[in-house]
């Protein structure tokens, strides 16, 4: 009956150790707004542009303020913050993103639109180490 324990805990720890699987986009805290964060290119250590693309009613809209929050699934290390730039219509980017570490990572968009609304998008992705 012991290992039969031991297996099923084993079980437990390995499928808890995987790492994120949505790398494609994002979700949003506000329905009406939609919220989607991408790389600019396949994320590594040091400097990956973050952009971030804002959609209300599903138009592309303008954001007065769009900040970019990268967070370490685990505890202990610096948030890594920066502030998007309008590129187009409801498209932002931050040039100087840098993932300081390679792990599993929360990239968070906070968005305020110019009437005063906000949302909230995150994403999960995977940073390989080195090359």
């Amino acid at each position: 009956m012991r290992s039969y324990a031991w297996v099923f805990l084993i079980c437990i720890i390995l499928t808890s150790c995987q790492p994120p699987k949505d790398r494609s986009g994002s979700t949003s805290s506000n329905s009406k707004v939609d919220v989607i964060i991408q790389p600019a290119s396949e994320p590594t250590l040091g400097i990956t542009p973050m952009i971030v693309k804002v959609y209300k009613d599903n138009a592309p809209t303008d954001a007065a303020a769009v900040k970019i929050t990268g967070d370490m699934t685990h505890a202990g290390m610096i948030p890594v913050i920066r502030t998007a730039k309008k590129i187009l219509t409801g498209q932002y980017r931050a040039d100087t993103f840098e993932f300081t570490m390679a792990g599993d990572w929360v990239i968070t968009a906070e968005i305020e639109l110019m009437d005063g609304d906000k949302a909230q998008g995150t994403l999960k992705i995977a940073v390989p180490g080195s090359k």
